[in-house]
């Protein structure tokens, strides 16, 4: 994994060189592509520098992925500019929907053997306010208050520092 994400970290990134090596080492039995380290550190990688479908096709190579893939997941299509992606994943792992309407994804027919936490809805939340408009401010408002009342978490500070800037910065996108 410490290979695939100094891959990612090169000038100019080397996506297609981390994604073939991941593939050849899994060929040779040597590790397994569906590893969820393995398919973190290439969806990191593939999200840090904008590669959506190679994110998008790390998660689905998972077999079992843990809360650390999703949230590595979410913030690659976050940072790719596809937060209604991240946010029908997250329905899709957390809500009684029984579709996922990300095209691709196999989220929906995954048992789900962990619990967001609050990395989980800060990635989603800062995404949202980044947005600057007054509908995601008000999707905003309502990922957080179901984190605090369906699930107990509390923010933690980087929350409450996205949440502040937004205040700040936008007048009313805040949260209450």
């Amino acid at each position: 994994s410490t290979i695939v994400g100094g891959m990612g970290r090169c000038y100019p990134p080397r996506i297609e060189e981390a994604k073939s090596i991941v593939a050849k080492l899994d060929r040779d039995g040597t590790i397994s592509r569906g590893d969820e380290r393995i398919g973190t550190a290439l969806i990191h990688t593939c999200g840090d520098n904008g590669d959506f479908d190679g994110s998008l096709e790390a998660y689905n190579a998972i077999n079992k992925p843990d809360i650390i893939a999703l949230n590595a997941f979410l913030d690659a299509c976050c940072k790719c500019g596809k937060v209604r992606a991240a946010l029908e994943t997250f329905e899709a792992m957390f809500t009684s929907k029984s579709e996922s309407r990300l095209r691709g994804s196999r989220s929906s027919g995954r048992p789900r053997s962990f619990s967001p936490d609050v990395v989980s809805y800060t990635t989603l939340i800062s995404a949202l306010l980044e947005t600057g408009s007054s509908p995601a401010s008000d999707r905003a408002h309502k990922l957080y208050d179901e984190m605090k009342s369906s699930w107990g978490i509390s923010p933690d500070i980087a929350l409450v520092d996205i949440i502040l800037s937004a205040m700040v910065g936008g007048g009313s996108l805040g949260l209450d």
